[in-house]
């Protein structure tokens, strides 16, 4: 569906709402189902002319209908928008639980308190570490890593 389609579907649609919207303001005023503030705010700009007043209450009404919609939009975006935040930070907090469970970041911390510096080097799926006197290891495995920092004082 090319641009213009779309756009021109979207005003169709939006069009057939509004006469929805007007088709439901104007069988409330039928079956005297009348918002009392928003029909003395009508009344108000209309000089007491009823007959002006009823055309009045009936845009008024149609205009209060869509900012009920566009609010019930914002309130399920915004309860939407939380959840999803509070499932990230969960998520994030039993990724950061598992980390703290691994050995090997906890390794790794014990390393870097003593002053190392861990770097990781995913091409190779080995550690670098480079030594508080400037001194530098060579790549290590998981398993390397493991048994250099237990050299240091690190206890699984």
């Amino acid at each position: 569906m090319g641009l213009f389609s779309s756009a021109k579907a979207k005003l169709a649609a939006q069009k057939l709402a509004e006469e929805r919207l007007f088709q439901l303001a104007a069988e409330e005023i039928a079956a005297n189902n009348i918002r009392p503030g928003l029909w003395a705010k009508a009344i108000s700009e209309a000089d007491g002319d009823d007959a002006k007043a009823k055309a009045r209450y009936i845009k008024l009404r149609v205009d209060m209908m869509k900012a009920e919609t566009d609010l019930e939009s914002y309130v399920v975006e915004t309860a939407f928008r939380a959840a999803a935040n509070e499932k990230a930070a969960a998520d994030e907090a039993a990724a950061s639980a598992k980390a703290e469970a691994d050995p090997t970041n906890r390794a790794i911390k014990f390393l870097e308190t003593q002053n190392y510096n861990v770097t990781f080097r995913r091409t190779y799926n080995r550690y670098r570490i480079n030594e508080p006197l400037g001194g530098r290891t060579g790549w290590k495995t998981k398993e390397e890593l493991m048994d250099y920092a237990a050299e240091r004082g690190f206890k699984v």
